[in-house]
């Protein structure tokens, strides 16, 4: 099954995500995206990547709870160890790392996405959400430890007991995103900002983003 594809434009890499129309997680989606990470890493070819979404509507949606309940009974640590594996190798990636949020970010794509160096977002469509609280779910003390790390105490409070949804316009203003951009703009923004980035000295870049990285992936190794 493919989940995304790929495509090279100069020294930076499209991936395009495509599993269904709302991009869930899905642990094999996860293990692919994770096996294509590493692959990157070591392209010498790549020098930056950015992720957007095939669908208009969507860029993700959080887990694929669906799949996963198809498949009977399913092991909730080993999923949960799936997600953390793939904030990490996030927040770990050697290069420049760009997500073009140009749909919907719900739930564990919200959060995924902040584990990018940057994100971009349509202005005109698409919500930034994490509606765990609408749900009934409890996030992992690790993912709250996360979101700690990526975004100021008071926004963090706010967006997890209300699951306030968040427009372009407001994202900008409240410094989860970096930049909006109208749908035509996003992509080609997206990858100005890639190739820009990817022409820095990217151990010098890797080694700035470790060091600014440890305490979400500290955060990410603590079990309570």
């Amino acid at each position: 099954m493919s989940f995304f594809s790929l495509e090279q434009v100069d020294h930076v890499t499209l991936l395009k995500l495509h599993h269904g129309e709302e991009n869930r997680l899905h642990p094999q989606m996860i293990q692919a995206l994770l096996k294509t990470l590493s692959a990157l890493a070591e392209d010498e070819t790549t020098h930056a990547v950015v992720f957007t979404s095939a669908s208009e509507k969507y860029w993700c949606t959080g887990l694929d709870l669906s799949g996963l309940a198809q498949q009977g009974e399913v092991d909730v640590s080993t999923v949960m160890d799936a997600v953390f594996a793939l904030l990490k190798q996030t927040l770990r990636f050697p290069k420049p790392l760009i997500a073009a949020l140009n749909g919907h970010c719900f739930g564990l794509g919200a959060i995924w996405s902040l584990a990018f160096d940057f994100r971009l977002m349509r202005q005109d469509r698409g919500w930034f959400c994490i509606p765990a609280i609408d749900l009934g779910i409890a996030l992992p003390p690790q993912l709250v430890g996360f979101l700690r790390t990526a975004l100021p105490a008071d926004l963090l409070h706010r967006l997890l007991w209300t699951g306030k949804r968040l427009g372009g316009e407001e994202t900008l203003q409240l410094g989860i995103t970096h930049s909006i951009h109208t749908k035509d703009q996003l992509l080609e923004a997206a990858l100005e900002a890639a190739q820009q980035l990817g022409k820095k000295d990217l151990l010098t870049y890797n080694s700035l983003k470790q060091d600014l990285r440890a305490p979400a992936l500290q955060a990410l190794e603590t079990t309570h």
